[in-house]
């Protein structure tokens, strides 16, 4: 029945907003956002985050941090966005200033062909005491986290 596909997908995207609330808390993000590869548009668009998003972020591939991971297949850690040349249209996240951004590329292990199909991508540091920016065990953590 409809009712019970409505419940299904409200009960789909409370599921991954807390699954990215844990991510972020592990990572100790401010902002987990999750994209997803839409073959339509031919871009990754957001489809979930850890905090409520009042505009619709999308990029093509190669395009911005998420759209440079996919492309790549690498993790883009960036330590201070605002100075970083590669990515000079990327510097804000619902209108703040970002330095600390990891974007975590996800594939298909069992369909390999098809790409990077999501990026997980986590936003500035919180309540850090040192370094402002993801470390390499953050790296680590978000890896086992987009398996």
């Amino acid at each position: 029945s409809l009712r019970k596909i409505l419940t299904l997908e409200v009960n789909a995207k409370q599921i991954w907003e807390d699954v990215l609330t844990l991510a972020g808390r592990l990572l100790g993000a401010k902002h987990v956002v999750l994209y997803e590869f839409d073959d339509e548009d031919d871009k990754f668009s957001a489809i979930a985050s850890n905090s409520q998003l009042r505009t619709r972020y999308s990029f093509s591939m190669g395009e911005g941090p998420v759209g440079s991971s996919a492309e790549k297949k690498l993790i883009c850690n960036i330590y201070d966005l605002r100075k970083d040349p590669r990515f000079p249209k990327s510097r804000t996240f619902a209108s703040m200033p970002v330095r600390a951004m990891l974007c975590i590329p996800v594939t298909s292990t069992i369909f390999p062909e098809q790409g990077t199909m999501y990026v997980l991508q986590f936003i500035e540091k919180a309540n850090t005491i040192g370094p402002n920016n993801f470390s390499e065990e953050d790296e680590v953590i978000g890896e086992i986290i987009s398996s």
